[in-house]
């Protein structure tokens, strides 16, 4: 065999390795959910704004080297930055961003049909998420923008593909299903 005939056998085992090796891609979603009923205001064939009502995480801002402390009752995995917050109860007040109400609406509608059956899933950017959880009795003011991203999607699926990673996040599938369950 000559030395360019090696090489090439050698850059041929070594793509095949990388394609079947499999790469674990961060986490892009911005908040994990379990959606228990969406209100669109004021006409709900036209909405401009949603109160989504359920069980949040929202992910937590990495810095560049991933050693900040996390916060208290964070879920993930501290060496990729792939960390969300706490879960908290209660509601989320958004309008839609100008010139997206379109993708925006569709969203919402998407949130309105998990609502009540107990899915995790996931929206928004870990990049730039904005919203905030309200208590139940605070009264619906100023609304955020809401979060377009990668859609509403599945916990564990991204990108439109079907792989399942469910264990990623095992505590906080469970963390959000007991708050789910609590009055």
């Amino acid at each position: 065999m000559s030395r360019a005939q090696s090489v090439l056998a050698v850059s041929a085992l070594a793509a095949i390795l990388v394609a079947v090796v499999p790469l674990h891609a961060s986490d892009p979603v911005g908040a994990y959910t379990i959606v228990e009923k969406v209100v669109l205001a004021p006409n709900p064939t036209a909405p401009t704004t949603a109160q989504i009502f359920g069980v949040f995480s929202f992910a937590v801002p990495r810095n560049k080297d991933f050693t900040q402390p996390w916060p208290p009752g964070s879920f993930g995995t501290a060496n990729t930055g792939d960390v969300y917050a706490a879960v908290q109860k209660g509601y989320l007040f958004y309008s839609c961003p100008a010139g997206r109400e379109t993708a925006c609406r569709a969203e919402w509608n998407d949130l309105g049909a998990v609502a009540g059956k107990g899915d995790v899933v996931g929206f928004g950017t870990r990049w730039a998420m904005t919203g905030r959880v309200r208590q139940a009795s605070e009264a619906p003011a100023n609304p955020d923008v809401y979060p377009l991203n990668v859609g509403v999607v599945k916990m564990g699926i991204h990108a439109g593909t079907t792989m399942q990673n469910r264990s990623q996040y095992p505590d906080l599938i469970a963390a959000l299903q007991a708050a789910s369950r609590s009055k």
